[in-house]
């Protein structure tokens, strides 16, 4: 049988989706997690949906724009 390794904490949680937030939640209801990444509203609604507080949306819905806000969310 593999080990499993559970996280205790995250800095940022980054989602492209809708479904990886219900997915995330799903398998790590628990984990605190300071910052949300998500590529567009749609997945940030359902983020806030989810309990994340705060949420980070990047500026246009690409990967681009997403890796900007995920390298914006590390300055802080």
């Amino acid at each position: 049988e593999k080990p499993v390794i559970t996280p205790r904490d995250l800095d940022a949680a980054v989602f492209t989706s809708a479904s990886t937030v219900r997915g995330f939640k799903a398998a790590f209801p628990e984990l605190p997690v300071k910052y949300a990444c998500c590529i567009g509203r749609q997945t940030a609604d359902e983020a806030a949906k989810a309990g994340f507080a705060d949420i980070r949306v990047a500026a246009k819905a690409t990967l681009e724009d997403l890796i900007k806000a995920v390298e914006e969310t590390n300055k802080l």
